[in-house]
């Protein structure tokens, strides 16, 4: 402003002199102020030139200085993980910028939810347009670090945190653990672990939904709450596993007396629902003691699976356990090794004609040719099952299941667990293994305990394996307690009549168990299959009871090589007939194979003749060459 009026000043001078000149008599006067009226309006815009070049250059410095202020606040702002620090930064960097000692920061959620930065003064100076642009841009800047910082937090707070119970899940409780096991290494103290698994929890989600399912968990939640001091760190594990963490944890006694009480498991309303008991699993680490954190966590899993197994509820971890823990873990590495190695191998059983006493098949038996000793089934397949090693072996045994059917010819039986159609892969695994032909040689068998376990997901594969051309067969039926009524809804093709229900022919009521077994296999179109038959006695009754197949030790015991049929001294006129035309059978049979004998011998001939002549040809040609 002094500058325009300084400006007009020396203008309306020079334009006044001018005037003058040519109001004055003509002379050294006039001829002085019409050259020279000029100057000053020159000196004035030349000084007005220099002020604005050394203003332009003052502001274009203090943009600089406000730049790299602003650099400075964004730099420590990506890499800073505290709102406040970065704050204070913007705080005092503001305050030397501007030159407002009374300048305060301060963050506080906007209007639309995210997180604000605004600046207040305790004075009200002038102000520039650079100035309120620095102020507002150091806003954005702190505002956009405090709402990452504010949403990085949320996301960590998830990613550890259980999205139904609220407590802290999996990865959260090996972190707390990591930390816990420096703690109390540092304080010489005992560290508790309490591992605890909801009984019958899946038998709570199919019976009452899964809306259900989510409330239990939500009012463990609370019974944990209730049970455990504030500072007692709990994890739910996963589904229905929960976590408690103690350090400091005092006696064992004191743990048992506190996983007795999380036992009792949350009181329920309505006399239509039992309250749910929990196993409860204790393992504890002693000062100076050697386990790290995951295997603490696998000694409490391990007792509180030995609790639930034996009913107690609450066990602890003890030496016992620790060697039954030991032998399950070079359990599991030897039978890697078998794999690897091909130790294991097939026995078959042969499947008989009742009446003709004709092998029909054979049943895939894997038996395990350990140093030590061979390995029945019964000594390894549960620890296998339950560790989903069942998985690659049931491969295996179906790979050289269909290499028999290729030797022998004959439909073959393949023992299979509801573990197994389970794997989401199942169908696609077995048609890779058996391959795309033959189908109707195989007959999968699960037992029918293993039906019931997971109804619905097996039915869903087995009704998938049926569609491939393949027979479903319900091993040691009888024994699952299943209803009558549901066998027509699965998908089954043959019953195997228990052992044992073949063992009790003799005792009272023994026919009629079974009598029933075959109406109703018969009633729903099923073939049979009557497994243990040991003795001739047996094998006669069945036979008047109108079971048509045969499988046990009387007829062929379990063996590596091909299953021969077997003679026996039969006491009954059908089995009787039945030999005597297999005799004939065998007879006729015999003739064929000796002319097929014949055959080959006339066509090795024929094979011999024509190498001759080749070779003849050839000696002929090399005579030529």
């Amino acid at each position: 402003t002094a500058g325009r009026w300084a400006l007009t000043v020396v203008t309306a001078a020079g334009v006044g002199g001018l005037s003058v000149a040519f109001l004055v008599p003509p002379g050294h006067v006039a001829e002085l102020l019409k050259g020279v009226w000029a100057l000053p309006l020159v000196v004035a815009l030349f000084a007005m030139g220099k002020l604005r070049i050394r203003a332009a250059d003052q502001r274009v410095a203090r943009q600089n200085r406000l730049s790299e202020a602003l650099t400075a606040i964004g730099d420590a702002a990506s890499v800073t993980t505290d709102r406040a620090a970065i704050l204070r930064l913007a705080e005092t960097t503001a305050r030397e910028q501007v030159g407002d000692d009374t300048l305060i920061g301060s963050i506080r959620p906007g209007p639309h939810g995210p997180l604000c930065a605004t600046f207040d003064s305790a004075t009200e100076l002038p102000r520039d347009n650079l100035a309120k642009g620095f102020l507002t841009d150091v806003c954005r800047i702190v505002s956009v670090a405090a709402e990452r910082l504010r949403l990085a937090e949320n996301l960590r707070d998830e990613a550890l945190t259980d999205p139904l119970t609220r407590l802290p899940n999996r990865r959260a409780l090996e972190l707390h653990m990591e930390q816990a096991f420096v703690r109390v290494g540092q304080q010489g103290t005992c560290l508790g672990l309490l591992y605890c698994d909801v009984d019958d929890f899946k038998h709570e989600n199919d019976t009452h939904g899964h809306a259900w399912g989510d409330e239990l968990l939500l009012r463990i939640t609370d019974h944990l709450r209730e049970i455990l001091s504030e500072d007692t760190f709990v994890a739910r594990f996963g589904g229905d596993d929960f976590v408690v963490v103690i350090e400091d944890a005092g006696s064992r006694d004191e743990l048992v007396e506190l996983a007795r009480a999380i036992r009792a498991g949350p009181g329920l309303q309505g006399a239509d629902r039992i309250p749910p008991l929990l196993s409860v699993g204790v393992a504890c680490r002693e000062p100076g003691g050697g386990a790290d954190p995951d295997q603490l966590l696998r000694e409490a899993d391990a007792a509180m699976l030995e609790g639930r197994r034996s009913g107690v509820g609450v066990v602890v971890f003890d030496d016992a356990l620790r060697a039954q823990m030991v032998a399950e873990q070079n359990l599991g590495r030897e039978i890697d090794a078998a794999l690897v190695g091909e130790e294991f191998e097939l026995h078959y059983q042969p499947i008989v004609d009742t009446k003709t006493l004709d092998i029909v098949g054979v049943e895939a038996l894997i038996r395990w040719p350990h140093p030590d000793g061979m390995r029945m089934p019964a000594q390894w397949i549960p620890f296998a099952e339950k560790t989903g090693l069942i998985v690659p072996i049931g491969r295996w045994v179906v790979v050289a299941a269909r290499a028999c059917v290729e030797r022998l010819g004959l439909p073959i039986a393949v023992n299979v667990a509801a573990r197994q159609l389970a794997e989401p892969r199942f169908i696609e695994h077995l048609r890779e293994d058996w391959g795309d032909t033959s189908w109707h040689l195989l007959t999968l068998e699960i037992t029918e305990s293993d039906l019931l376990e997971d109804l619905s997901d097996v039915i869903d594969s087995l009704t998938a394996v049926r569609a491939l051309g393949a027979r479903i067969s319900i091993d040691d039926f009888g024994t699952g307690y299943s209803s009558f009524s549901r066998l027509a809804a699965l998908p089954v093709d043959v019953l195997k009549i228990d052992q044992a229900f073949v063992r009790d022919l003799e005792r009272p009521g023994g026919v009629a168990i079974v009598r029933a077994i075959v109406a109703l296999a018969q009633a729903y179109g099923l073939d049979i299959v009557a497994e243990g038959v040991e003795r001739i006695e047996q094998l006669e009754t069945l036979t008047e009871l109108g079971v048509p197949n045969l499988q046990g030790y009387l007829l062929g015991r379990p063996s590596v090589y091909v299953p021969q049929r077997v003679e026996l001294p039969f006491a009954s006129s059908s089995h009787r007939a039945g030999a005597t035309r297999q005799g004939r059978d065998q007879a006729a049979e015999q003739r064929d194979q000796a002319a097929e004998q014949r055959d080959q011998v006339s066509e090795q001939r024929d094979q011999a003749g024509t190498q001759r002549d080749q070779e003849s040809e050839q000696r002929d040609e090399a005579a030529e060459q």
